[in-house]
């Protein structure tokens, strides 16, 4: 689960900058005339990943009607069953590409949407409706609920349940293993940096100090890494690592622009930015991602 406040993340002017080369204006300004949510001014947003599929949920900074809604119907072709549980409240499902899509609006300001399974839609109305007393928030489950309660102004922070099995056990020098949660948080630093803080919460004692030091080594051994490296990892300053008896933290300063561009490279970049070579003369600079 990642939970972030986009809005603070666009009146920083570094951060704004790094979405940029990301996520350039052109797109951003297409998805909000398309959607009807403009990604920047969110106060928070949310994205939950489960096993059924994912939920995206939106705070809107002021009420916009049934905008968003009928720019779901839109995308749908206009085959949407539209439900109205409560007088405030507004539910719409059908499929893309035959993809299940859910579309929820509560009282125009919070609309989500979920894809893959349309339970995830009805969840928030549940909470909306206080028909889901008994379950439990994602927050005070039995694994996140062990984690330390974190600053509420980071500008991003995910969040991950264990227990970790598999390859997710092995990572981190199998501290992970051990874990029973585990949060990453981002907030702009000084200079051009990204300050980035790992929290594993589980029974760290006795042999805390040891876990800590195993954590640290583990960044070290992935910042010499290609990924690494690819992510500038070993310019990271500030790097610390300490102990408590329920959970571990690993903190560092990240730089921000090689960072930008590492996620560039990995997740969009053509081959030929990727080589740092001239743009082709048949790619047109509004086309080439």
């Amino acid at each position: 689960m990642v939970v972030g406040q986009p809005r603070k993340i666009s009146e920083n002017a570094d951060l704004k900058a790094a979405v940029h080369k990301l996520l350039p204006a052109r797109r951003l300004d297409a998805f909000a005339r398309g959607t009807a949510v403009d990604l920047r001014t969110l106060p928070s947003a949310l994205v939950a990943g489960f096993d059924l599929g994912t939920l995206y949920l939106a705070d809107l900074p002021e009420p916009r009607g049934h905008d968003a809604l009928d720019r779901f119907v839109d995308r749908l072709g206009g085959r949407a069953v539209i439900e109205r549980p409560h007088q405030r409240i507004v539910r719409a499902s059908g499929t893309v590409e035959g993809i299940p899509h859910g579309f929820v609006d509560l009282d125009g300001r919070i609309v989500g949407v979920s894809i893959g399974d349309l339970t995830l839609s009805r969840i928030p109305i549940g909470f909306a409706m206080g028909k889901l007393r008994k379950t439990v928030p994602s927050l005070r489950g039995a694994a996140l609920s062990t984690l330390p309660e974190l600053d509420d102004d980071s500008a991003l922070t995910f969040y991950a349940p264990g227990p970790f099995a598999g390859e997710w056990a092995r990572g981190a020098r199998g501290v992970l293993a051990a874990s029973l949660a585990v949060a990453i948080s981002v907030e702009p630093a000084a200079d051009g940096f990204l300050r980035a803080t790992a929290t594993l919460s589980g029974e760290w004692e006795p042999g805390g100090e040891a876990a800590a030091e195993a954590l640290r080594l583990a960044f070290e051994e992935l910042a010499s890494s290609p990924t690494g490296k690819l992510f500038a990892f070993e310019r990271a300053r500030g790097l610390t690592a300490s102990s408590h008896p329920q959970y571990l933290t690993l903190s560092a300063e990240l730089e921000l622009d090689p960072l930008v561009r590492g996620l560039h490279a990995a997740v969009m970049a053509d081959v030929w930015e990727i080589l740092d070579l001239p743009q082709p003369a048949d790619v047109a600079p509004e086309t080439s991602r």
